[in-house]
C-alpha cells in the first residue's frame, strides 16, 4: 500500500493509545511456550460497516489472546463489495482492544474493554465537486478529478458478551461509545480553480450541503455496536 501523508493532529491522544493497545496485544505473557501460547488464541471473524467514503460491507477478522481474566484482540477490517470500482482505490482498518471479563461462567462471559483503531483510505471522485480548506476558510475549491485521503482514529469503551456455542466456537454481542477523529486531504486535482465566498458566489446545492474541509481534524462522538464469531485453536 503507497504511503499515505496526512498532516499531524496535534495533542492528540489517540496515538498514543492505539501504540499502548497494540504493544499490549504483541506482549501478554509470552515467556511461555508456542504451545501453550496456541492453546490460548481464538480466531475471530465478523461483519463490518465501512463508510468511507460510501457505506459498504467489509470483513473484520483477526486473533485474540486469552489469559487470566484478561484477553487482547487485534483485527484487520477490509470490504467485501466496492458499489463503484472507478472511485474507490484502497481502505483498510487496524484495531487493537483490550478486554477485562467481570463475569465468568463455563459458557458465558460478561466483559468491558477500551479499543483503538486507525483507518487509512483512498478513492478518486471522478465527479465535478467542491472543497473548503482550512488554512483559507474564506475561499471555495473546485474540481473535475481529484483523489481524496481520509485518515480516522477511534477510541472507544465497550461492553460485551462472550457465548460460547459448543467447546469451539463462541458468539461476542458488543456495544460502546467514543470519539472519532477524523482528517481529509485531497491530491492530483484535475482543473483545480478557486473563488471567495461570497453571497452570490455559491453552487446551487451549496444551502443543501457543506463541502468538504480538508486539513482540519474533526473530532465527534461514536457508537459501536456488532457482533463476531470466534474459533478457538485448543
Amino acid at each position: 500500500m503507497n504511503r499515505i501523508l496526512f498532516k499531524k493532529c496535534n495533542g492528540s491522544g489517540l496515538n498514543k493509545l492505539f501504540v499502548f493497545l497494540l504493544a499490549i496485544l504483541i506482549f501478554p505473557e509470552c515467556y511461555g511456550q508456542t504451545e501453550a501460547v496456541t492453546k490460548r488464541l481464538t480466531i475471530i471473524a465478523g461483519p463490518s460497516l465501512l463508510t468511507v467514503p460510501n457505506t459498504n460491507l467489509g470483513l473484520q477478522t483477526g486473533l485474540q489472546y486469552n489469559f487470566a481474566r484478561w484477553s487482547v484482540l487485534s483485527e484487520i477490517a477490509f470490504p467485501l463489495y466496492i458499489k463503484d470500482k472507478e472511485m474507490h482505490s484502497r481502505f483498510i482498518r487496524f484495531s487493537s482492544e483490550i478486554k477485562r471479563y467481570l463475569f465468568e461462567r463455563s459458557f458465558y462471559r460478561f466483559y468491558i474493554s477500551l479499543q483503538a483503531h486507525v483507518t487509512e483510505s483512498k478513492y478518486h471522485s471522478i465527479y465535478r465537486d467542491f472543497f473548503f480548506d482550512k488554512n483559507a476558510p474564506s475561499t471555495i475549491y473546485y474540481y473535475d478529478e481529484a483523489d481524496s485521503y481520509s485518515h480516522i482514529k477511534v477510541a472507544a469503551i465497550k461492553t460485551g458478551h462472550e457465548i460460547m456455542i459448543g467447546s469451539k466456537f463462541s458468539l461476542d454481542l458488543f456495544y460502546g461509545i467514543g470519539l472519532r477523529q477524523k482528517i481529509r486531504e485531497f491530491k492530483n486535482t484535475t482543473n483545480l480553480t478557486s473563488s471567495l465566498i461570497t453571497a452570490g458566489n455559491q453552487p446551487p446545492y451549496y444551502r443543501y450541503r457543506r463541502p468538504v474541509t480538508v486539513n482540519k481534524t474533526e473530532t465527534k462522538p461514536h457508537i459501536t455496536t456488532g457482533f463476531r464469531l470466534g474459533f478457538k485453536l485448543h
